[in-house]
């Protein structure tokens, strides 16, 4: 049974760090407020008006193409076409946020491995995670959500699941078992991709941070996002 998290202050006042540990207690994340049937967004999670962007026009964004990037080339150091990858990495961090990656080498069938992987462990039962679920960022896997941890931060509406490592002996039984068969292909996927972004992005200022980012950038992280999930989620 999941937690009530309520941001309904008791008496007349907010309390925000009461309000993240009833959240955190429950162990369960994002995806375990919403299948509770919470109505509410907790409050660490709203961004105050006034740090709102002004809402766009409706045909802002006609006509616009998110950056696409070409990494064929790139492995080679030192070379020119490094330099046109790294300078479009730039200019696509510092204007968008984010970018679309071609000709990295990965296979499609290692991405989406890894995608339905990352799916499959979210979508189990609470119980079935919350033995992972901790804030300690030692531990090489664990299940958390991206609660703030200062009083100016907000909350960014995601569960994560995260899984460390340094070379490619990666031990399989140290994964959630939902998460285990495709193993060889996150290694292969973490190195192939997460190499060539590394390799390119440490060119840069090491205090440039991607527009789209809310935390302090980091060159040796890779992220996997399920659009599906966020898409559910955010129904």
């Amino acid at each position: 049974m999941v937690g009530q998290v309520t941001n309904e202050p008791i008496d007349g006042t907010y309390n925000r760090a009461k309000e993240i540990k009833q959240f955190e207690d429950t162990k369960s994340g994002i995806k375990g407020l919403v299948d509770s049937g919470a109505t509410k967004i907790p409050k660490f999670f709203v961004h105050p008006p006034e740090t709102l962007p002004t809402s766009p026009r409706p045909d802002a964004a006609v006509g616009l193409e998110l950056p696409s990037i070409d990494f064929s080339g790139a492995e080679c150091a030192g070379g020119e076409r490094r330099r046109e990858v790294v300078e479009e990495i730039r200019k696509a961090a510092s204007t968008w946020g984010f970018f679309r990656m071609v000709n990295h080498g990965v296979p499609v069938e290692a991405m989406d491995a890894m995608l339905e992987a990352t799916r499959r462990f979210h979508e189990q039962a609470t119980e079935e995670k919350k033995g992972l679920y901790s804030g300690d960022g030692r531990l090489k896997v664990r299940f958390t959500s991206n609660v703030p941890t200062r009083e100016s931060e907000v909350g960014c509406w995601r569960d994560i699941l995260t899984c460390v490592f340094q070379d490619d002996n990666l031990d399989p039984q140290i994964l959630p078992p939902v998460c285990r068969w495709p193993a060889r292909l996150a290694v292969y996927l973490y190195f192939q991709l997460n190499n060539k972004i590394v390799s390119c992005s440490i060119a840069l200022h090491k205090s440039y941070n991607l527009m789209a980012v809310p935390l302090p950038v980091r060159y040796n992280f890779t992220t996997v996002t399920c659009i599906r999930a966020v898409q559910k989620y955010n129904e």
